[in-house]
C-alpha cells in the first residue's frame, strides 16, 4: 500500500465499526467470517493515498459482496459444472500419480490455450470484459462502471466471448446449444 497513514486510518475505522459492519451485513446477507476477512483485506489493499473515511463503506461492502459471491460461485461451480467441464473431464480418474499429473499438466495446457486464444481472437475491450468477467468476478454492472460501456453492451460482450470460446474449445457431441 502506497500510504501508511491511510491504511492505519482503515484500520482505526474496521476496529471502531466492527459490530455496526456485522450488523449491516447481517441485513443484506448471512454473515461469512471468512469473506469479511478476505474483504478487509481486498479493500485495505485497494485504497488510494489520502482516500476520506466516507469511502471505506461502500468500498468495503462492495468487496464483501464480491468475495461472498466469489465463495458461492466456487461452490456451485464444483456442484453445478457448466458443458465445459463435462468436455474436459474424464470419466475415470487415474489410480497412479504420474497419471494424476499428467491429467492435471493436460487441464493446465487447456487453461493456457484459452487464455491465448482469448488474446488472440478478441479485441482488446472484448479481453478487458472477459477477463474482468471470468478471472476478477465482476458483476455485469461493475463491468459496466470499469469500462464506461452501458450494461446491455457488457452483457452483449461477455456473451458472445463466451459462446466464441465453447465453440472452439468442447468438442461437437458436448456442445447441446449449437448447430
Amino acid at each position: 500500500m502506497n500510504n501508511q497513514v491511510t491504511a492505519a486510518q482503515f484500520d482505526a475505522w474496521v476496529s471502531r465499526r466492527y459490530d455496526y459492519l456485522r450488523q449491516r451485513i447481517m441485513l443484506i446477507c448471512a454473515f461469512d467470517e471468512d469473506a469479511f476477512q478476505e474483504a478487509y483485506l481486498a479493500t485495505r489493499a485497494s485504497l488510494q493515498p489520502d482516500e476520506s473515511e466516507s469511502l471505506f463503506y461502500p468500498h468495503f461492502v462492495a468487496a464483501y459482496r464480491r468475495q461472498v459471491r466469489k465463495h458461492f460461485a466456487d461452490g456451485y461451480k464444483y456442484f453445478h459444472p457448466d458443458d465445459l467441464y463435462f468436455a474436459f473431464l474424464h470419466s475415470e480418474e487415474p489410480a497412479d500419480a504420474m497419471a494424476l499429473e499428467a491429467v492435471k499438466q493436460q487441464r493446465e495446457d487447456k487453461v493456457k490455450a484459452i487464455r491465448k486464444f482469448a488474446s488472440r481472437a478478441f479485441s482488446r475491450e472484448d479481453l478487458q470484459i472477459f477477463t474482468l468477467y471470468f478471472l476478477n468476478g465482476f458483476t455485469y454492472r461493475e463491468i459496466s462502471l470499469a469500462t464506461g460501456r452501458c450494461i446491455n453492451k457488457v452483457m452483449e460482450r461477455v456473451h458472445a466471448t463466451t459462446d466464441m470460446t465453447r465453440r472452439n474449445f468442447t468438442p461437437p457431441h458436448f456442445c447441446f446449444c449449437y448447430a
